[in-house]
């Protein structure tokens, strides 16, 4: 399981701003920390996000990381195009809802036969 600190770093590296074992500026974290606030804000909603943002599990983490990442690049990559930045959502959702929809395979259904 994952943390907030760690997301908040992958999503730096992600977009270059961090390298390896860097850490975050106040600056950057608070961007990032708003963006995290928001994206599970929506998670929540639509009801995707089944973990707290304290304990994020890794089979999640890489597409969080890209939906964060999406909403908070243009902050950081001014050249980022919207584009861009929407592409980095879409695939962070979709890995999301991958591993969420492989969590509920091969699980038996209960019927009541008469």
């Amino acid at each position: 399981m994952a943390t907030r600190a760690t997301l908040v770093s992958r999503v730096l590296q992600e977009l270059y701003v961090l390298s390896g074992s860097e850490t975050p500026s106040a600056e950057d974290d608070a961007v990032v920390d708003s963006a995290i606030d928001e994206v599970m804000a929506e998670l929540a909603e639509r009801r995707i996000a089944y973990w707290e943002v304290t304990d994020i599990p890794e089979a999640v983490m890489r597409g969080l990381t890209l939906v964060v990442a999406g909403n908070c690049g243009r902050k950081f990559v001014p050249e980022m195009t919207v584009a861009e930045c929407e592409a980095m959502r879409a695939t962070g959702m979709r890995q999301m809802r991958e591993v969420i929809a492989m969590q509920q395979d091969h699980q038996p259904i209960p019927q009541l036969y008469f």
